[in-house]
């Protein structure tokens, strides 16, 4: 009964503390890599699925060409952050300046070097916060296969 007790005035007062520290942890929410890579432009799934249709902005995958050809965002490019020298190579001519990118992955890693990949050549690019399940979660457009 003490340990259960102890437990539970822990949790209170780790509650109390959050809630009056500035800054403190969200309580819940869908992108939480927004807190730990401050420097990327995040963007919620509310907010980037409605530009899948507009004509400036194109969707990167980050994740590998294996799941890029199985399932992916409808019209996304794939750029897997495992080999973004050569993939880059055959996409680079496709992308300019005035479009607006979005990585995504499942991993936040991948979407973040990736991400940081493409603004270090000048280019405008966000990540989609939550990636892949995020986005699949909230039932937007996808295709399947090659």
């Amino acid at each position: 009964m003490q340990v259960l007790t102890l437990v539970l005035l822990s949790a209170v007062l780790a509650a109390a503390s959050n809630s009056f520290r500035s800054g403190g942890l969200p309580w819940q929410g869908s992108q939480p890599e927004s807190h730990i890579y401050r420097d990327i432009d995040w963007l919620s799934v509310e907010v980037a699925g409605p530009l899948q249709e507009d004509a400036s902005t194109i969707f990167l995958e980050a994740r590998p060409i294996e799941q890029f050809e199985r399932r992916r965002v409808f019209g996304a490019l794939s750029l897997p952050a495992d080999d973004l020298v050569a993939s880059w190579a055959s996409i680079r001519d496709f992308l300019d300046p005035s479009m607006t990118l979005i990585v995504y992955a499942d991993d936040p890693n991948l979407t973040v070097r990736t991400v940081e990949f493409l603004s270090a050549r000048g280019l405008r690019t966000q990540a989609l916060g939550g990636g892949w399940d995020a986005w699949t979660n909230a039932r937007l457009p996808e295709e399947r296969g090659r």
